[in-house]
């Protein structure tokens, strides 16, 4: 999962990439157990996996009605991209 500019996100699937659309209508839910929690679109951190509903808009191009993922997953997400910001600033600086 990425981000684009545009406030979509970049989903990679196992055959294809899918640019997945968010408007002001679609839920985004964190689930614990049996519980679900509504979240804020920020919370959806790049490497972190989602289950995405909605409609096709095109073959590529997917309008979300509604994200999902676990805490567990949000954690490993955040822990990847707290390991990854210090590795890519040495590599920036060692590009200088």
């Amino acid at each position: 999962t990425g981000r684009g500019t545009d406030g979509s996100l970049l989903v990679r699937t196992d055959t294809t990439d899918m640019v997945v659309v968010i408007d002001e209508n679609t839920a985004v839910r964190e689930r614990s157990g049996l519980r679900s929690i509504k979240v804020d679109v920020p919370s959806l951190v790049p490497g972190l996996r989602v289950d995405v509903e909605g409609t096709f808009q095109t073959t590529t191009q997917f309008l979300a009605e509604r994200i999902t993922f676990t805490r567990t997953d949000l954690k490993i997400a955040r822990d990847i991209e707290a390991g990854l910001t210090p590795t890519n600033e040495a590599l920036r600086d060692s590009a200088r």
